[in-house]
């Protein structure tokens, strides 16, 4: 009985054992088309190129190019509808998600665009649907089969049509194929929703950000809390908070051990604004204390996050004893390009000691500056919440993906 391809969770209805075919034998596809470059168009038909793609769709917001409607007939294999997938032959080693080779990304919507080189589309034949295959195509068993026949190196790795067909997928009948294809179509509509939630309230706090702090040339904010007045004092950062500069221990002193001190090297070591433990070491340095404010001083430039514990401060940052005004004052400048306008032109982007303590800053009174971080801090807090509804979704989603298929 254990070796009956049936899913560990099934819709009751459904009883039968499950079968296998090769990908190839339940889809038709089509390589995509080299368009040549002389053809392209500031507006038209959409090409769809590799670069377009992201983990899990086809890039709206990024520079986009087009061919002339007029060709829109001659090229009509190679257009985009709703339920069609695109494969990408090319790419990265399959462990880096965001540009694995291989990847599959499911077409949402008709005429999204004409597939160009090194992708290829598959659409469903003899009644398999199209959302159950794509969801055959999101677990990890398919990873594992990608990184087995993928050739190359890291940022360069692709697969061959032919390798590919001899995917193996286990299917149950049109109905449950149908009926598990729309329990993942809703979950992905939730997450969807989920993303544009945090979305929505991550471009409010930059809004506010811009707003609820002096704008270059001014003096007071645009918005601000109606029981305080005055014009904001200007300052250098450095005569505001205490900062140190970092500097790298032996890396002969490196650890893995978690009783030693925790290392902070870049931004490599925080994630979401705070420090993430990642490498330890037994020298002694530069050290910040909890609660104090992380910078990034060597690219990317001015990372910002707080630490929840003493840390030695490596090279590549500084330590800063600010408050939460300073802190969201240092990811306003971060949100600015303040810090790549500052660093332009070295050779290695970096900035110095003299470069933060010079930071010009606008601030008002303790009490506006209390009121102001707090503000932003129950922003923080939401944005948590909801990356939080969004993380337990899409664990939900891979779980269901491992249990509902075989």
């Amino acid at each position: 009985m254990k070796n009956k391809l049936v899913p560990k969770r099934r819709f009751k209805e459904f009883k039968e054992v499950w079968k296998t075919v090769k990908i190839k034998d339940c889809i038709y596809y089509i390589k995509g088309f080299a368009f040549k470059s002389r053809y392209y168009r500031k507006e038209g038909i959409r090409i769809i190129r590799v670069s377009d793609l992201g983990t899990t769709e086809i890039i709206d917001n990024n520079e986009k190019i087009f061919i002339d409607r007029v060709y829109q007939r001659k090229y009509e294999a190679y257009k985009l509808n709703l339920g069609d997938i695109i494969i990408t032959t090319v790419g990265s080693k399959a462990e880096l998600k965001e540009s694995a080779v291989g990847r599959p990304i499911l077409v949402k919507r008709h005429n999204q665009g004409l597939l160009n080189q090194n992708l290829v589309k598959l659409s469903p034949i003899n009644d398999y649907d199209s959302y159950f295959i794509y969801g055959n195509l999101l677990k990890r068993r398919y990873v594992d089969y990608i990184r087995s026949i993928e050739r190359g190196n890291a940022n360069q790795a692709n697969i061959t049509i032919n390798d590919l067909w001899e995917y193996n997928i286990n299917h149950g009948s049109t109905l449950e194929q149908q009926k598990i294809g729309e329990f993942f179509k809703v979950l992905d509509e939730r997450i969807a929703n989920q993303e544009r939630k945090v979305a929505k309230v991550k471009a409010l706090k930059s809004a506010y950000l811009t707003e609820m702090f002096p704008l270059e040339g001014e003096t007071v904010p645009k918005r601000r809390f109606k029981e305080f007045e005055g014009e904001w004092v200007e300052s250098k950062l450095g005569d505001l908070v205490e900062i140190t500069m970092g500097h790298s221990p032996k890396s002969s002193s490196y650890t893995s051990d978690r009783s030693k001190y925790i290392l902070v090297q870049g931004n490599a070591d925080m994630k979401k604004n705070r420090v993430t433990p990642r490498i330890w070491t037994t020298q002694l340095t530069k050290m910040a204390n909890k609660r104090d404010l992380i910078l990034t001083v060597r690219a990317p430039v001015g990372e910002v996050g707080k630490t929840d514990y003493d840390v030695v401060l490596g090279r590549g940052v500084a330590g800063i004893k600010g408050n939460e005004f300073i802190f969201q004052y240092l990811i306003k400048l971060k949100m600015e390009g303040y810090w790549e306008r500052l660093s332009t032109g070295s050779t290695f982007d970096s900035v110095n000691s003299d470069d933060i303590n010079e930071v010009i800053l606008f601030v008002p009174s303790h009490e506006e500056q209390q009121k102001i971080g707090q503000f932003f801090k129950n922003l923080d807090n939401q944005i948590t919440t909801e990356e939080k509804k969004l993380e337990k979704l899409k664990k939900m989603k891979e779980a269901y993906l491992e249990e509902m298929f075989v």
